[in-house]
Formats: C-alpha cells, sequence, structure tokens
C-alpha cells in the first residue's frame, strides 16, 4: 500500500510539473509569437492608427531579427502543444509562422529595391544588429563660437594613401527635429567613410528650444562649418576643393539647403566669408518642407512633428512663409546644384515622404540631377543600424555618388 501511494505521489507531482512547464512554455511562446504578429500587422498596413506607427518603427528596421524571434516563438508554442495545449498551441504556433515568414518578406522586398538601387547588401550581416553611434572621432575641434559657446567639430582622419592634392572630405549633419541630436549620431559611418580614404567630419550647431527659434542660425552655422573645412582641411590631409556631404532627417534638409544654395553662391556663413560648393550631397529621410512636417497626420507622431517645426520657425509654416521659404532647398533649386542622392523610408510616420518627392521634383524640374532611393516596408529613422539594409543603402549609393564626382 505505501509503495502504491508513492507511485500515485509521484504520478500526481509529475503531472503538475507537465502542466506548469506547458503552460510557461505557451506564455514564454505565446508572447513572441502575438508580439511578432501585431508588429507585423502595424507594418504590413503602415496605415492602421497607432500599430501601424509602431509596427514600421520597431519591426521593418528589426525585420531579420524578427524572423528569429518568432521562430523562438514557434519553437516554444509546438513543444507546449506536444504537451497537450493543442487548440491554443496550435493557434500561436501559425501566428509565429505567419510572422516569421511575413518578417522575412518585408526583409527580402528591402533587399530588392536596395539591389535594384545599386547596393549590395550583407543579408547575414543585417541579422546581427550594431549601432551607428558605435566609434569615436581621432580629434575634437572648435569651428566657431556662438553667444561665448564653442561650437565643436568632430575629426576622422582618412586612412590610407592620399592620391593628388589629398584626401576627399565629406561633412555629416546630424538630425533630431534642429533640436536634438549630436555629430555622433553616425560615429558609425563617419569612421566607415575615414577607412575608405575620406577626411570625415561633423558639426554641432545651436539647437532650437521652445524659446529659441533656430531658422535663421542653424543654416549660416553650417555654412560656417562647410567654411572652416574649406580652410582647414588640408590641415588634416584633406582636399578641400573635393568637398561632399549628407545628412539625415532634419540635418539632411541642413546640409541639403546650404548645398543648394552655396552652387549659387548664395549660402550664408555665421561666422562670414563665403560658403564653398559640394561635389555632391546625399541625404537620408531629409525634413525639406516645414509645411508638410507640420501637417503630420500621424495619430502617434503627428505632434511631436508640429513641436518640431513650431520651436524650429518660432511658429507655423503659415505664420511664417518667409522662414519656411528661407529654410526650404526647394528656394534653391537650380541646374547648378550638386548631384544629389535621396534615401527614403518608404512608410515615414514622422517626416512624411511627400515632401521630400516634391523637392526631389522640382530639382530634376530646375535641372539638377537628382536620384531617389526608396526603401519599402521602412520608416523614420530606419538607418540607425549600421548594418541594416537601408544602412547599407546609404552608404553604398553615398560612396558610389560621391566617386562618380572625384571622391
Amino acid at each position: 500500500m505505501p509503495h502504491s501511494i508513492s507511485v500515485a505521489q509521484r504520478s500526481k507531482r509529475a503531472g503538475r510539473t507537465r502542466r506548469v512547464v506547458r503552460l510557461i512554455l505557451l506564455l514564454l511562446g505565446g508572447a513572441l509569437c502575438l508580439l511578432s504578429g501585431v508588429l507585423l500587422l502595424g507594418a504590413a498596413i503602415p496605415r492602421l492608427p497607432v500599430i501601424g506607427t509602431i509596427g514600421t518603427f520597431v519591426l521593418t528596421p528589426l525585420a531579420p531579427q524578427f524572423v528569429v524571434i518568432a521562430l523562438v516563438g514557434v519553437a516554444l508554442t509546438l513543444l507546449a502543444f506536444r504537451l497537450g495545449l493543442r487548440r491554443t498551441g496550435a493557434v500561436l504556433t501559425a501566428v509565429g509562422m505567419v510572422a516569421s515568414i511575413g518578417s522575412g518578406l518585408i526583409l527580402s522586398s528591402q533587399v530588392r529595391a536596395a539591389d535594384a538601387a545599386g547596393a549590395r547588401i550583407n543579408v547575414l550581416g543585417t541579422f546581427n544588429p550594431q549601432p551607428i553611434t558605435a566609434g569615436a572621432p581621432d580629434e575634437v575641434v572648435q569651428y566657431t563660437t556662438v553667444d561665448g559657446t564653442a561650437l565643436k567639430m568632430d575629426v576622422y582622419r582618412p586612412h590610407g594613401t592620399a592620391r593628388g592634392g589629398g584626401h576627399p572630405v565629406v561633412m555629416y549633419v546630424h538630425g533630431g527635429g534642429w533640436s536634438g541630436g549630436a555629430p555622433e549620431d553616425q560615429a558609425a559611418n563617419l569612421r566607415w567613410f575615414a577607412d575608405r580614404g575620406y577626411l570625415a567630419v561633423a558639426p554641432q550647431y545651436v539647437l532650437s528650444t521652445s524659446a529659441r527659434a533656430t531658422w535663421d542660425t542653424a543654416g549660416p552655422q553650417v555654412g560656417c562649418a562647410l567654411r572652416w573645412v574649406g580652410d582647414h582641411a588640408a590641415q588634416y590631409g584633406g582636399d578641400p576643393a573635393r568637398l561632399f556631404a549628407w545628412g539625415e532627417s532634419a540635418g539632411g534638409g541642413l546640409i541639403l539647403t546650404a548645398g543648394y544654395a552655396a552652387a549659387q553662391g548664395r549660402a550664408e556663413s555665421s561666422c562670414g566669408g563665403s560658403v564653398p560648393a559640394l561635389r555632391a550631397v546625399s541625404a537620408a529621410f531629409p525634413g525639406v518642407d516645414t509645411a508638410s512636417i507640420y501637417g503630420n497626420p500621424d495619430a502617434v507622431l503627428g505632434g511631436a512633428s508640429r513641436t518640431f517645426v513650431t520651436d524650429y520657425l518660432g511658429g507655423s509654416p503659415a505664420s511664417h512663409p518667409a522662414r519656411a521659404a528661407a529654410v526650404s532647398p526647394s528656394t534653391f533649386v537650380s541646374d547648378q546644384a550638386p548631384p544629389t542622392l535621396l534615401v527614403l523610408s518608404g512608410d515615414d510616420h514622422l517626416v512624411p515622404i511627400a515632401g521630400a518627392l516634391r523637392f526631389s521634383e522640382a530639382a530634376r524640374g530646375a535641372g539638377a540631377a537628382v536620384t531617389t532611393v526608396r526603401i519599402p516596408h521602412t520608416d523614420h529613422g530606419s538607418i540607425f543600424i549600421f548594418n541594416g539594409v537601408a544602412n547599407q543603402t546609404l552608404l553604398q549609393r553615398s560612396l558610389a555618388l560621391f566617386e562618380q564626382h572625384g571622391g
């Protein structure tokens, strides 16, 4: 009898353990499958309120990772299924399989778009995401002073031997809604260019606040930075006659405006003197149209878009049309404009893509050479994973453009 009781107790205990294990498997696996499924829904239907914004911001730059995350969820829910949770386990397994396959299809569509644009994506590299901020400059120097405050320039010295008069020079202008960001935001990209023989630099500029509009200072400070590079590049092994630039978001708008204005001799420099012309320029999801940014209807990010523009201009574009025009590169389009590359996020919920498309049409209409690359299923900030598809595309196509024009 005691032996029978012992066996029964062990059997009962084993049954409880089995139920606990399968419940844990179901909860963990189900969470991964449902998270991946909901994010995939938003990424696949970006117009969905809230979910569309979250899905494109989270899943699309991490599509390779969600292929794996969803598969892990599938493995766990399959184990729960085999341990007896048949109906729920089957449903969650199906959700996870759809999420994994869907994430793979999103990654595939991004790679195909990059390939069509001439980029060769290291697909395996996308599964090991690296931050674009990784790294540090070789030197930080002061390039000007504003109201007693020094503005700094990050300098990344070029690798290798220069040909002719020195290394080509590339300047990066950071984004951040004109109110945030820093030169080190793309440290890994700056180092990437330096490793390929470019003197790479990135300046600070004074940021806007609710009490300080910078529509009339940020651009001229970028112009001053360009002038400083023209005057000092040779000290760092650079050739100021081969000057290129790129920026993202607000920084993309700033460098496009400065570059297009400099081509006509109309760019302003806060430190005086003339602003040198660019050989070529590239920009990722640039903020070139404050009116379309201010009018962003997105339920999640529309408020942030309006705040960025209001602080930058000191009010709405409708209230300050002259200010809005002064900071738009569309004001300076001409056939003298530097050859331009625009890398756009297909589903941008922060800076509506329509503004950049109108700008590219206006620039082409004026005779400028503009190439537009649109990466599907990506949102604002899609380049901020260094080895992600969008950033690999930006780097490769920017380098090709620069080399085509003397880089």
